[in-house]
């Protein structure tokens, strides 16, 4: 016979009360060293539930009580083992924890990338996420490019297709930002290009898109025109007097006459 037995003591104040022993260093069991030599005290099993990173550093890292029996006391942080964090800053580890221990912190336009590369580092899902949302709700024509940029890096796939919908929806108006447009990658330049869900008024204007993102850095992106004339389908142009003033533009851009123009 199994009997279910109610908890007593509710979870959700055990969060709260693990961090209240976090912040005044009570029973913690292990010292993260941020990359400016500032030394943060954590629990092990906190840091190992909320990351895979942190349970695979920490298995077996745990020291047994030696002879039968167990004398409490407090362990100084001079006793505890170190783990060095040399890629993570102090600010920005506290943050983390904070995140791991249910506290309240605050993910702001200053420190939103580095809160960002840092849990993905250390794969803290808690606060990857809170980025993620973060950047989500500030997608506007000034931040979508890097937030795409971001995106891709950390491989945040849900971001970075939120990214790609709403770059797709305004990109005729994100064209007005030449040097946004010239940052783009070529590979998301061609998804725009071949994307259903951009409408352009005329074959002119994607003519000039290619145009404009070449003429960011000519001299190496000229090789690039192929693939991309051949994306925007520069052969159903039918006015041989069009084609003879792409011609003339192109020719500006000073190196494309090899390939025929």
């Amino acid at each position: 016979m199994c009997l279910p037995v109610k908890p007593s003591t509710d979870l959700k104040v055990v969060l709260p009360l693990l961090g209240t022993l976090w912040e005044q260093g009570d029973l913690c069991d292990v010292v993260l060293r941020a990359g400016d030599g500032i030394q943060v005290p954590a629990h092990k099993v906190l840091l190992a539930a909320a990351s895979p990173y942190w349970s695979v550093l920490l298995a077996g890292s745990g020291q047994q009580t030696q002879g039968g029996s167990c004398k409490r006391r407090r362990i100084s942080a001079d006793e505890l083992p170190v783990l060095d964090l040399s890629d993570v800053d102090a600010n920005t580890l506290r943050l983390i924890l904070q995140g791991i221990y249910g506290q309240y912190y605050r993910v702001t336009d200053q420190n939103v990338e580095a809160l960002l590369a840092a849990s993905n580092y250390l794969e803290v899902s808690c606060v990857l996420d809170a980025c993620c949302m973060y950047l989500r709700r500030k997608l506007k024509h000034q931040t979508c490019w890097r937030t795409l940029a971001l995106a891709t890096h950390y491989g945040c796939g849900t971001l970075c297709g939120h990214a790609v919908e709403y770059i797709h929806s305004q990109f005729m108006k994100l064209m007005d930002a030449p040097a946004a447009l010239q940052a783009l990658p070529k590979e998301m330049l061609l998804d725009v290009l071949q994307s259903p869900a951009v409408v352009f008024s005329s074959d002119h204007i994607i003519f000039q898109v290619v145009l404009t993102w070449v003429a960011g850095e000519a001299a190496s992106r000229v090789a690039d025109l192929p693939e991309l004339l051949a994306a925007v389908r520069l052969a159903a142009f039918q006015h041989w007097s069009v084609c003879c003033a792409k011609r003339a533009q192109m020719c500006e851009l000073g190196q494309l006459t090899r390939y025929g123009w």
